[in-house]
């Protein structure tokens, strides 16, 4: 009887572990298309230095990814775009801001729908910061958070 129960129960679980659907992983989706749209600046941390902009103008900045190439909106209708250039396999993860004269260095850490930013401000060119914090001088954290589509249709 043991003998019967085991040739009928060994194959009826193999059966059942082979036939069960396999979960497929979930498709990781790449820095270079997660980034792509338009992003709110929430804020903007110099770490108590001067510069960066005026209180009260923050929450009206956008940055609009596309293309290769970052888009700032200050809600004036002024817009000034300037290329840029991910690379997530650096440890932290660089952004570089590609302008006519010079590049800012930078990092960046994006999760969902939050993206932050840490660059050098102004003085610091060609110097990439090495963590996601401010030094109180030239380099600035950025958070920033996806404008979703019925946020642009009420502007």
């Amino acid at each position: 009887m043991r003998f019967a129960l085991t040739a009928l129960v060994l194959p009826a679980l193999a059966l059942g572990l082979t036939a069960a659907p396999v979960p497929k992983e979930k498709a990781k989706v790449k820095d270079e298309d997660a980034i792509l749209g338009t992003w709110k600046v929430e804020t903007f941390d110099l770490g108590g230095a001067a510069g960066g902009p005026p209180p009260g103008e923050i929450t009206k900045l956008r940055l609009t990814f596309k293309d290769g190439k970052v888009a700032a909106s200050r809600g004036d209708g002024m817009q000034d775009e300037i290329d840029y250039k991910l690379d997530a396999t650096t440890t932290p993860k660089s952004l570089d801001m590609i302008e006519k004269t010079s590049t800012m260095l930078g990092i960046y850490e994006l999760d969902g729908d939050t993206l932050k930013i840490c660059v050098s401000e102004g003085g610091q060119k060609g110097v990439r910061p090495t963590e996601m914090k401010t030094d109180g001088k030239n380099i600035a954290v950025i958070t920033l958070k996806r404008v979703k589509e019925d946020e642009k249709k009420e502007k």
